[in-house]
């Protein structure tokens, strides 16, 4: 009989460990790749840059428009095309937020700016090189 009770505890605690991690799920970091110019949206996500972007003509190569989000470049390069008006990478927010960006092992160069920050606070840059950009390499405002 203890047992049987001890049995079915077990099992009570099983499931019910078992319907937290699946509650919970959706809040884990959530892992994308990335080879080409993008917004990344998803709040929380991590991000992987696995190619160099090369003479991108867009005006802004990487939009970062969600808050918690990792970009780890991986030392690949995020190239423009020399254009003003342009970003390699951007964080733009209306009134101050803070963003908690965090930004790893990107190279930008050909571009009016960098890196820019507007209105976002809380952010992480290591290891940006940041190059041959027209007016600024990083600009936080």
């Amino acid at each position: 009989m203890c047992l049987k009770i001890k049995l079915n505890l077990m099992k009570r605690e099983f499931l019910i460990l078992l319907g937290i991690c699946f509650l919970f799920t959706p809040l884990l970091v959530r892992a994308i790749d990335i080879s080409d110019c993008s917004d990344l949206d998803t709040e929380g996500g991590t991000y992987y840059l696995t190619a160099d972007i090369i003479d991108s003509g867009v005006d802004t190569c990487i939009n970062i428009s969600a808050n918690d989000v990792t970009l780890s470049c991986q030392g690949y390069t995020i190239d423009g095309t020399d254009t003003s008006d342009t970003k390699g990478i951007y964080v733009y927010r209306d009134t101050q937020t803070t963003t908690n960006i965090t930004l790893s092992g990107c190279i930008l160069t050909d571009w009016a700016i960098g890196v820019e920050t507007y209105n976002a606070n809380g952010n992480t840059m290591d290891t940006i090189t940041s190059e041959f950009n027209t007016q600024n390499g990083i600009r936080v405002q």
